[in-house]
């Protein structure tokens, strides 16, 4: 008898989780896709000043044609830092975050990713605020080609990203070893930052705060992940696990720069994301700062804080 009581409790749980795990993917499930599809979260940085150097035409390793700019640094040694900008600008964002390298010696090399700037879209792929499959070919391509130039010591190669670029550079930087000494600015993991935004919003289009308040973090990694997938065969990508190749960057060294009032990545995503990642390693959270803000809050400090970790690993 009570075998049949405790199975009927069980059974009961298991219909109510089921239960609970439909009615959240029938309502919710829409909403999240069409956060990929059509809503953007982060909205384009305002143009700035425009650097002056060598326009460069060049491909990304799928055969993508794309444009570049090579800035000689004053010291002519070949060490070269390659910028990787934020969603919805171009590489003349890099006066912004790393003009003060060319003053310090380094080479810069900065491009525009498909879909921005002077590139253009390819093969139906419209760019969003996450990192895929088509800016890590992007920046691949932009290694292959400074891996040519006889001003360039592939040796001691830096790259420099923010925000998107930023896990673009995490990405490459873990599979690609031409890469010695990585920067990255406002990273963000696209698996983290969905999930915190579908907790964030849920209670607006789930219904009743029962249907959701207790639901496991399996449940919310599974609903991404499903979403991820159909997003994916939709807009021809891929979306790469920021995380998983954070943890793959070491032993080449590491320096993280977020904003403490950072509200889209927010401060447990990047200690988290920090956590991750092997040594060596550094982490730097500037007080005031929001997202993308730190070079303009902090620019002296930022400037030599950069500069010094670049000196100091190439």
């Amino acid at each position: 008898m009570w075998f049949w009581i405790v199975a009927g409790v069980i059974a009961g749980i298991a219909l109510f989780v089921v239960g609970f795990w439909m009615y959240v993917v029938v309502r919710y499930m829409p909403i999240i896709v069409n956060i990929f599809e059509e809503g953007q979260i982060l909205r384009p940085p305002p143009a700035g000043e425009r650097l002056e150097g060598e326009e460069v035409k060049f491909k990304a390793t799928d055969g993508t044609p794309l444009t570049g700019m090579f800035i000689k640094g004053a010291k002519g040694n070949g060490k070269t830092i390659l910028f990787c900008h934020e969603y919805g600008a171009d590489m003349h964002s890099l006066s912004k975050y790393g003009k003060f390298l060319v003053e310090r010696g380094f080479n810069l090399f900065a491009f525009d990713f498909r879909g921005h700037g002077a590139s253009p879209e390819t093969d139906g792929y419209e760019p969003r605020q996450w990192v895929t499959d088509k800016e890590i070919k992007d920046t691949l391509g932009a290694i292959e080609y400074l891996k040519t130039r006889p001003d360039v010591d592939s040796a001691n190669l830096g790259i420099f990203g923010v925000s998107r670029g930023a896990g673009s550079s995490i990405c490459v930087a873990s599979q690609c070893d031409a890469v010695k000494s990585v920067v990255v600015d406002s990273a963000f993991s696209t698996e983290l930052t969905l999930e915190k935004y579908m907790k964030k919003w849920v209670c607006i289009y789930a219904g009743p705060r029962i249907v959701y308040s207790n639901l496991p973090d399996w449940f919310w990694a599974l609903l991404g992940l499903v979403c991820r997938r159909r997003v994916q065969k939709r807009l021809k990508c891929t979306y790469p696990s920021v995380e998983s190749c954070t943890r793959r960057i070491a032993p080449k060294p590491l320096y993280m720069i977020y904003g403490a009032k950072d509200t889209y990545v927010g401060m447990p995503q990047a200690k988290d994301l920090f956590r991750r990642a092997g040594g060596p390693k550094q982490l730097w959270i500037v007080p005031h700062a929001r997202h993308n803000e730190s070079a303009t809050v902090a620019p002296d400090e930022y400037a030599k804080n950069v500069a010094e970790f670049f000196e100091s690993t190439l």
